[in-house]
């Protein structure tokens, strides 16, 4: 199980982050300057601090799985916790070491099996989950590593999985992602021996991310789940 590595200090990656910022295309690039993005971010992040109470995050550490430039964690660490960034895309890492001098950053596939030497008192899994063929594995491991998970991802109306070939910006780094259905898991969760508490909330939404959808049948983007998920042992 070698699929998790820690960068080290002196680490410089060959391709930049300029370089990602080029491959975006346009409608991405004028979300992220309207402050689309931001937005969106803050509303999680509000919603998660609403729910543990902004007491509960001082001296906590937090691992932030699938973290990009690590804005979430960033964030929390106002908070007082420790945070560890998590990314697949090494690319990332020289833009996620600014102003994070003092926090571990991990090199990680979350689509194969993963295991640290630690665990945290929360895991932010946000926007990563539909974006990996072998999402079950991931949140074992994750329950592995973590009494606590903060689980959001967009989900299919329609029942039942679909495999999606991502080419695109920001999609998944293998190239598969899933599409499923808030039962589905569930189920999942409810079988690793975890609870959960599911929060379908307008504060959560933000421009087409929707939170507060009724389930149907169809797909369409932005249409999100946000969990709590808490280990039973």
């Amino acid at each position: 199980m070698v699929n998790c590595t820690l960068v080290d200090k002196d680490f410089k990656s060959i391709r930049k982050p300029e370089d990602v910022e080029r491959s975006r295309p346009v409608c991405w690039n004028a979300m992220f300057v309207e402050n689309y993005f931001n937005d969106w971010r803050k509303a999680r992040i509000n919603k998660l601090v609403k729910i543990l109470g902004k007491e509960w995050f001082e001296g906590k550490t937090i691992l932030e799985l699938g973290c990009g430039f690590g804005h979430v964690g960033k964030e929390l660490k106002k908070l007082g916790c420790q945070v560890v960034f998590a990314e697949a895309r090494e690319e990332y890492v020289d833009e996620i070491r600014k102003g994070n001098e003092d926090s571990d950053i991990y090199l990680l596939d979350n689509d194969k099996e993963w295991k640290m030497d630690r665990e945290f008192d929360l895991i932010i899994h946000w926007g990563l989950l539909y974006h990996l063929e072998n999402w079950r594995q991931d949140l074992q491991c994750c329950a592995n590593h973590s009494e606590l998970i903060s689980l959001e991802t967009e989900i299919s109306s329609a029942p039942g999985e679909e495999m999606v070939k991502e080419k695109h910006y920001d999609a998944a780094v293998n190239g598969i992602g899933i599409r499923t259905d808030s039962q589905t898991v569930e189920g999942w969760i409810t079988s690793i021996g975890c609870g959960f508490i599911r929060y379908d909330d307008v504060d959560l939404n933000n421009g087409v991310m929707n939170y507060t959808w009724g389930e149907g049948t169809g797909n369409a983007n932005g249409r999100r789940r946000f969990w709590m998920i808490w280990r039973k042992d």
